[in-house]
């Protein structure tokens, strides 16, 4: 009788700590907006982001209510792409070849379409405002490929008056847009471009992100 006791004493411990594993491992891991994420871990590792979404049928995008789990934490950029690219089944993620602490987040649909605007390779020379480099481009490409003058947000505000000289020699739509950027001026979020189909023809409106308020802040060095 002593031995079913003791055997059923030794059952109830390991439901217990299997059930405590279990619980702690739920508290451990939990799943957060991506967006609120990539505020997160960008400031952590000093990197910056962007994004190309294409709307679906129904106006949703495969961004929309997208969640991400926060365990494990990275440590890394190199991790970080890792990371999204496993939970994010239908976006490519990649690094910018010219700047490797930028990331760049796209729909799959549109990084495999070589007609995308913003995977065309182009050699350009402009000097302008900033906030009407996309408009030029996309004039040079005969697309539609327009910024959308906006502000966002109380502490940020929307960079319409940068001046910038772009001397571009074979380099993708997607690599001209970021690094004609002075980096450290701006939140981690950079820009984003929103496609939508129309006849035949693919439309961009692009928006670039937001200047930081804080001009004395010490950008966090990149974690590679």
């Amino acid at each position: 009788m002593k031995s079913y006791r003791f055997g059923g004493i030794i059952i109830c411990l390991f439901l217990c700590n299997t059930l405590c594993a279990m619980a702690s491992t739920a508290r451990v891991r939990r799943s957060v907006p991506l967006l609120v994420y990539l505020d997160s871990v960008s400031s952590q590792l000093g990197c910056y982001y962007t994004i190309e979404s294409l709307p679906s049928a129904s106006g949703s995008t495969v961004f929309k209510g997208a969640q991400i789990s926060d365990s494990p934490q990275t440590q890394t950029i190199t991790a970080l792409v890792v990371k999204l690219n496993k939970d994010l089944p239908k976006v490519f993620v990649l690094r910018d070849q010219k700047s490797p602490n930028v990331i760049h987040l796209i729909d799959k649909v549109l990084y495999n379409d070589p007609n995308y605007a913003l995977n065309k390779i182009v050699s350009i020379n402009y000097k302008g405002r900033l906030i009407d480099l996309p408009d030029f481009i996309g004039a040079y490409l005969n697309q539609t490929l327009t910024s959308r003058h906006a502000i966002f947000g109380p502490l940020t505000h929307f960079d319409d008056v940068t001046q910038v000289q772009v001397r571009a020699n074979s380099e993708t739509v997607r690599s001209v847009l970021t690094n004609c950027l002075s980096i450290k001026s701006y939140e981690h979020y950079l820009w984003t471009a929103h496609a939508w189909q129309e006849d035949d023809k693919r439309n961009i409106a692009f928006d670039y992100g937001w200047l930081s308020i804080d001009f004395n802040r010490s950008p966090t060095p990149p974690r590679e």
